[in-house]
């Protein structure tokens, strides 16, 4: 009898631990994500943080994005000039892989990540070729 009982949690604890805890388009929508361009990452990588007012060291651009829940969200333009500018479009996130999906106002893929990491107040991600 204990090896029974022994084997049913020997087996719910691996499928636990075999189950990807994946993001919910809950945990990063209807907030502000800046870049955080000082964090040494791996080549591709990029990691945002909320934007809860905090200063940072000076840099040319720093992207920030805002995903509202209706799939609609803006980012910050790099213009030529060196001007900022916000635009709007809108987003797709695929939970099975965990690819997030930008698009600007005509509906082409501006941004692709994989999402790597999720939680309250960071996003990690691969950046994919759009």
């Amino acid at each position: 009898m204990r090896i029974i009982a022994f084997t049913v949690l020997l087996v719910l604890f691996l499928q636990s631990c075999s189950e990807e805890q994946g993001c919910n388009t809950e945990d990063f929508t209807n907030i502000q994500w800046v870049q955080q361009v000082e964090s040494s990452l791996p080549s591709g990588q990029e990691q945002f943080i909320v934007d809860d007012g905090q200063k940072f060291e000076p840099s040319r651009f720093r992207q920030i994005f805002f995903f509202r829940s209706d799939h609609s969200c803006s980012y910050k333009v790099l213009a030529p000039n060196d001007a900022h500018y916000e635009a709007a479009g809108t987003w797709s996130y695929e939970t099975t892989s965990q690819e997030l999906t930008i698009f600007d106002d005509a509906h082409l893929p501006l941004f692709r990540y994989q999402l790597l990491e999720c939680s309250e107040s960071r996003l990690k991600f691969l950046r994919l070729t759009p």
